[in-house]
């Protein structure tokens, strides 16, 4: 029995024995192709430098291409309400309803000069919230490029019956925000451009 033991660890042996030598052998041939595609990687990583660097050039040597800039027409020209007066009723002074009186400033931004502009106005709280919105022209003055004009004509004759009216009347300018969208404007030449 000693015998057989000893013939079957023997086979084990060399079975062990011929599978080191392959492994080594399948090493080997796989540490030779690791060294030919890190070669051949190598190679074409020098190819794309290379071609890389003629693109950069080709690039360089190209003209930039530039985008045709427009100018939003909300920014030819800045509007914005400087000033809310309440004037309220006085049937001895003939004014049977109370009234919202605002100035408006509008600096033309523009070369040309500005004989109108049509908008809307947009009234809102202190928290953002939308109070009331209102068309709103401005004409009469013509303002010159750079120039600043004051509008301080507008009235609103407040009706007791609509809420945006009486919360707009009964707010503090200073917790008022305002925004004014441009629609058209008209230029000092009878051109005109819309929004």
């Amino acid at each position: 029995m000693l015998s057989f033991c000893i013939i079957i660890l023997g086979c084990s042996n060399s079975i062990d024995e011929s599978k080191i030598s392959s492994n080594t052998l399948e090493n080997e041939v796989e540490t030779k192709a690791v060294k030919q595609w890190k070669s051949s990687a190598d190679n074409d990583n020098e190819a794309n430098e290379t071609t890389t660097a003629y693109s950069a050039i080709d690039l360089a040597t190209e003209e930039p291409i530039t985008e045709p800039t427009t100018i939003n027409i909300q920014d030819k020209a800045f509007v914005n309400v400087i000033e809310k007066i309440n004037i309220p009723k006085d049937i001895y002074a003939g004014r049977y309803s109370d009234f919202i009186n605002i100035t408006i400033q509008a600096t033309n931004n523009t070369q040309s000069s500005i004989r109108g502009i049509q908008g809307t106005l947009y009234v809102y709280d202190i928290f953002g919230a939308n109070i009331i919105s209102n068309e709103c022209d401005l004409t009469g003055q013509t303002i010159y490029s750079g120039q600043t004009v004051t509008y301080s004509d507008y009235r609103l004759e407040v009706n007791q019956f609509r809420n945006e009216h009486l919360k707009f009347y009964n707010t503090d300018f200073q917790d008022l925000k305002f925004r004014y969208e441009i629609k058209q404007i008209v230029y000092g030449d009878g051109t005109s451009e819309s929004a």
